[in-house]
């Protein structure tokens, strides 16, 4: 970074090296690539009442101006400059990138296929649950296995349910008497389709 540079951003810079480019005597900012001036030769340019200074500007810390001009970076360095606490500086020039997203598949190399999905817990069709409907309610069998031993069952849906405060909250939802008013039409069979074709 030359001394002709109108502007410098404060915030970029440690205190050690900001002190530097106010008291450089050569007027040029000694901070190459990969390489930074000695401590001892630091000390060489530092004055004696900015000792106290120094003090207050770490390396931690930055000088609360973000972008100043150049020539006016030596009054800030004043002994009565009152320094804030800004932002901790970080021994890292950037922060670390967000997480890494989620990298696309193929359609073969996934685990829940969709038929798979589908076949997992697949219910009855909707031409069995209209020949249940026509059945009406009849004695169901106590089965240990099944949620509330099978005595609590929705025809129309063809599932069963733990108890009956459960079967009656489903028995109110949308999902329920969508599936009642599908399952009490008449299902089309072989013989419509073969109508149809003629």
């Amino acid at each position: 970074m030359h001394a002709r540079t109108k502007y410098i951003d404060v915030a970029r810079f440690s205190a050690f090296s900001l002190y530097f480019l106010a008291t450089s005597p050569s007027g040029f900012f000694p901070y190459r690539r990969r390489k930074r001036v000695g401590y001892s030769r630091f000390l060489q340019f530092m004055e004696k009442e900015h000792l106290q200074l120094y003090e207050k500007l770490t390396s931690r810390y930055t000088v609360a101006c973000k972008r100043v001009h150049l020539q006016s970076v030596p009054s800030l360095l004043q002994p009565n400059t009152e320094i804030h606490e800004t932002r901790t500086y970080q021994k890292k020039a950037f922060a670390t990138m967000g997480r890494r997203q989620k990298v696309r598949s193929n359609a073969g190399n996934r685990k829940l296929k969709r038929g798979q999905r589908d076949l997992k817990r697949r219910g009855k069709d909707i031409d069995q649950v209209h020949a249940d409907l026509k059945k009406g309610h009849v004695n169901l069998p106590v089965d240990e296995d099944l949620p509330g031993k099978g005595q609590f069952y929705c025809i129309s849906c063809a599932r069963y349910f733990i108890n009956d405060s459960a079967l009656q909250i489903h028995m109110q939802t949308k999902a329920h008497k969508r599936r009642l008013v599908v399952a009490q039409e008449t299902p089309w069979t072989h013989e419509d389709a073969e109508e149809a074709a003629k």
